[in-house]
Formats: C-alpha cells, structure tokens, sequence
C-alpha cells in the first residue's frame, strides 16, 4: 500500500541529508514512488512514482547504499514490491534509497520448522519470498494468540513485518480446516449438517451459519435446504462451524 505522507516526509529527509534541497545541475536528483518490481538478477528496480501511474526504471549498483528509515542496511534482496522508497540517482543510477518497508501480505507455502524459515507467496506478485524466523519473531493470530512456527499450516494468510532483513511480526489469519465426504443427515432446525468423512468413514457434525456460503461446483448458489442424503461436498470449517461448503449433487434416483 503507497504511503504518499510517507513519501513527502521521507524524501525530505533523504533530501536533506545528501544536500538535494537546492541541488546544483550536476546533482543526483530524487525520486519518491512506490515499488512495482525487483530484478535482483538484473540489478534494477521499476518505481511508480507518487501520483502517477508511470514506471520508472532504476538501476541498483553495488555501490548503492539501501537503508531503511531508521538506518537499518538492506540488500536489494531485501525490498519487495509496494515498499515505498525516496532514490538519489545519476541517470537512473541510484546512488541511495532510503525504504518504508511494507508488510508481505501473502500465503504459506512450506515450512521449515528445523531450519527455522517460511515460504511465502506475496499476494499479487505471486513472488516467493524465504521468511527467517528467529528468537524475537513473534507468530500470532490476529487475536493476538500466541502460534508455534510448527503451527502454522500451508494455505494460512499472513502479514509479514520487518525491521530491516530481520522478520519481527507474522500475523496469521489461518486457513480453515477442510472436510469432503458425503452428506449423512441433515439437522431438522436447518443449522447442521452429518457428514460422513471420506477415508475414515467418521462421522462429523458440522454447523450451518448465515455467514456459511454453499455453492455447487459451478458456483450456483445453493442453500441448505436443497441438500440432500448422499451428497458430495467439501467444506472449510473452524471449530466445526462452516464457512464455506461446496456441494457436488448425487444423481436422482
């Protein structure tokens, strides 16, 4: 997300502290924007500009310097795209970048208990990302609960924050559960539903809210009224309440 206060202040400072207030003609001049891409290969960063939709390309040499706000050194490894940055460049040279790093919003692929890391695929970009975790990340829920690195499952959302090259804050919102068997009973009042589980043959309540979406496989919208006994479905449910429930018709006898 394009912080563009950020990006005032910040450039400011970057201003500031190279001497580009008044810069002469042979000066490095600035360039606030918000990330859109990361060629680490290719050494270079593409910038939309505040209040544009343009892209600016940047090359990245190895004598750039890149820092965070508060002075933390990054690699250019280190950025992602939506980071917000302030760039002092000669001829799309960057020569220092100053980053407001922005939370990786994403989904867990693997885990890595024993190498104490996560990988995550930043929603929009689709761009894995590896996540050390060290002693003082904290993993919670967006409660604010407590959840061992072995809790976290592929499929769980998550806001990644950072504090440099270091993680601080992974803030998860968990997958649901997922169940797929057929349908066993249907409770009287309507608010439940038996499934018998498939490969296990258990049989599972699960509870039917108005916050529950059931849908058939084309994505029709269907209700709970128009199950019936032997049904397919797969369900995502918490604690045994569903939240999504997509229905695969057993053919009419």
């Amino acid at each position: 997300m394009r912080n563009p206060g950020f990006l005032c202040l910040a450039w400011a400072g970057v201003a500031m502290a190279l001497g580009l207030t008044a810069p002469p003609a042979s000066a490095a001049v600035g360039l606030a924007g918000a990330i859109n891409s990361v060629d680490i290969d290719g050494r270079k960063l593409v910038v939309i500009p505040t209040g544009t939709e343009l892209k600016e390309n940047v090359t990245v040499t190895e004598q750039t310097q890149i820092l965070t706000e508060q002075g933390l050194l990054l690699r250019l490894a280190d950025l992602k795209p939506n980071d917000t940055v302030g760039i002092a460049h000669e001829g799309g040279i960057a020569t220092r970048i100053v980053v407001h790093q922005v939370p990786l919003l994403g989904i867990v692929g693997t885990i890595d208990v024993e190498g104490r890391k996560v990988i995550v695929t930043q929603k929009g970009t689709n761009r894995d990302y590896t996540v050390p975790i060290g002693d003082q990340t904290a993993i919670v829920t967006a409660a604010g609960k407590a959840i061992a690195l072995s809790g976290l499952k592929s499929g769980d959302g998550v806001a990644v924050t950072y504090a440099g090259a270091n993680v601080t804050r992974i803030a998860v919102n968990p997958k649901p559960t997922e169940l797929s068997g057929q349908v066993k009973e249907i409770g009287a009042d309507m608010r439940s539903l038996v499934i018998t589980e498939l490969g296990t043959k258990n049989d599972v309540r699960v509870a039917v809210t108005s916050a529950t979406t059931i849908v058939d496989g084309q994505g029709k919208t269907m209700s709970l009224k128009d199950l019936k006994k032997g049904d397919g479905v797969g369900i995502a449910h918490d604690a045994s309440v569903a939240s999504k429930i997509v229905v695969n018709p057993a053919p009419a006898r």
